[in-house]
């Protein structure tokens, strides 16, 4: 198999995982472009929190992604092999993600160490947004 013959079959693995990362991304930048609208001094505060969120995202979606080679590798005929991996990808991610979330709850007070004033104030209500939007949809940004 020649070089040409791995990258051809690396790029065809890679198109869903590469649109996934495109999609996580887009979702920022619309924000970033909605939060824009309200002004410049709220537009910093949510790049500064997006920055924070972007760090955690990212170390979510790599645990998230190693469950797949293990679920690859088991047996075809281990049908119960899989359904573990299964439970425990599911569990694992849900503990991880509720963790991510409590991290960020108690980071949230500590931003203004890294920025002090009204931007640090204003990230730390989007990146609480960021992390809770599923829940509580019913607020927006405009009014802080």
């Amino acid at each position: 198999m020649t070089i040409k013959d791995h990258f051809r079959k690396n790029i065809v693995l890679a198109t869903p995982v590469i649109i996934g990362q495109l999609g996580h991304i887009m979702v920022s930048v619309a924000d970033t472009v909605m939060v824009g609208k309200v002004g410049v001094i709220p537009l910093a505060g949510a790049t500064f929190a997006t920055a924070i969120y972007h760090v955690f995202m990212l170390f979510g979606l790599g645990v998230s992604y190693a469950i797949t080679p293990l679920v690859a590798a088991t047996q075809p005929a281990d049908k119960k092999g899989r359904l573990v991996f299964l439970q425990n990808s599911i569990l694992l991610n849900t503990l991880l993600a509720l963790t991510m979330c409590l991290i960020a709850l108690m980071l949230t007070p500590y931003l203004s160490f890294f920025r002090p004033g009204t931007v640090s104030d204003l990230g730390g209500h989007f990146l609480f947004k960021n992390y809770f939007n599923v829940i509580d949809s019913s607020d927006d940004f405009s009014d802080v």
